[in-house]
């Protein structure tokens, strides 16, 4: 004969089964393995110990003069350019003085001159995206919140991007 659990009942059935695999001997304990460990020097990016306070690698900004420095291609498209030059005494970019805006606020590119900055720049995309301003607009004046000076640094890991 086939009972079938109501809503009402199923708590009950619900207990009964678990009383019943309680019931059973617990399984016989197994050899103790020793697995092997990950050691600290193989944790993270940094390859030594968790608990020490690595040097940082060194590294250093472009120390070319502005016109001096090779530009590196954009790593994908749109991807703002590097600063090529230095930026020592240029910094920081504040609201009454940007540095950047002495060279590159020219109407056209020169052959071998500094590099103009992009009509975008004069848009106030928030609140009239389609006029043309003549000052920057104030989203695009801190040049250093999207370029930065080209260093050597090497990757911190590997990877296969391609531009």
């Amino acid at each position: 004969m086939t009972r079938s659990i109501t809503s009402s009942s199923f708590p009950a059935a619900l207990a009964a089964v678990l009383l019943a695999s309680c019931a059973t001997a617990p399984p016989a304990a197994k050899k103790e393995t020793s697995l092997p460990g990950v050691s600290d020097s193989t944790l993270g990016l940094e390859k030594s110990a968790v608990t020490g306070v690595p040097a940082p690698r060194s590294w250093e900004y472009s120390a070319k003069d502005p016109g001096d420095g090779k530009l590196l291609p954009r790593s994908f498209d749109s991807a703002p350019p590097l600063i090529s030059h230095t930026v020592d005494g240029a910094l920081p970019i504040t609201r009454a003085e940007n540095l950047c805006l002495t060279c590159h606020a020219v109407d056209k590119a020169e052959p071998g001159g500094p590099i103009p900055i992009p009509a975008s720049h004069y848009l106030d995309l928030r609140n009239a995206p389609t006029v043309k301003r003549t000052e920057i607009a104030g989203s695009r004046y801190v040049c250093t919140a999207c370029h930065v000076p080209q260093t050597d640094a090497k990757a911190l890991v590997s990877n296969r991007f391609q531009p």
